[in-house]
Formats: structure tokens, C-alpha cells, sequence
């Protein structure tokens, strides 16, 4: 069962790779969080990744214990440094405690099994 979201469609959640799997494998907090976030920013948060299967993980070279495959993470694009700042003003307003800042996109992630209160830089890197 699909939870209702006022902002994001279930295909927005689909891995990329064509699997069919997608947004009944996302964390349902998560999903809420994500939608109340998009409603603080006030802007709209295009979806780059979200789920992903073990097996487009690996293709699109995401670490080996990317929290996409877990259902707790999306990167959104992001295309100015004031879309940055709305997007991450809203995710933490809306409870998110790990994000990652990249020059085209924000990954957001609610993963219990990595370390909390942290902004991180991509650095170059990929997932």
C-alpha cells in the first residue's frame, strides 16, 4: 500500500535500473519527513535517486551500504546556492540528522545504522 504524500508521486521513488522496485521499499518515516520538508521549503525537490536495488547500486558505483537500498535516503538537484539553503533549512527543520551536500544535489538520509548530526561533503564522490 502506496502511503499518501502531498508532494512526491510513487514513481519519483523507482530505481532507476527498471526493476520495478521502488517506493514500498522506502522507510514510511522517512517518506513523511521527506514530504513535510518539502513542505517547509516551499520549492520543489526533483528527485535525482531514491531507492535503489543492490544491483543498480553497484552499477552507479553508491557505497556498499548505501542507505538508498535501504529505503532511508534521496538526493534531490539542487541548481543555486539559495535552492541549498531552502532545501537543507527544511530538512533540518523537518528532523532529518544526516545530509549530504554535493554541487548539483542533496542527499538526505535517515539511515539508524550510520552516525547521526552530520553534514558531509560528496567530495567528488558518487552514491
Amino acid at each position: 500500500m502506496a502511503l499518501p504524500l502531498r508532494h512526491f508521486s510513487p514513481t519519483e521513488f523507482a530505481c532507476k535500473c527498471g526493476c520495478g522496485a521502488g517506493m514500498e521499499k522506502m522507510d514510511p518515516v522517512f517518506l513523511k519527513m521527506l514530504d513535510e520538508a518539502r513542505e517547509l521549503a516551499g520549492i520543489p525537490f526533483v528527485l535525482t535517486s531514491a531507492y535503489r536495488c543492490p544491483k543498480h547500486n553497484r552499477a552507479v558505483g553508491g557505497v556498499e551500504d548505501s542507505a538508498h537500498v535501504r529505503g532511508h535516503a534521496v538526493d534531490i538537484r539542487c541548481a543555486s546556492s539559495h535552492e541549498r539553503f531552502r532545501i537543507v533549512s527544511a530538512l533540518l527543520e523537518a528532523g532529518f540528522r544526516r545530509i549530504e551536500a554535493a554541487p548539483t544535489w542533496i542527499h538526505a538520509d535517515t539511515d539508524p545504522a550510520k552516525p547521526q548530526d552530520v553534514i558531509f561533503y560528496a567530495a567528488g564522490r558518487t552514491y
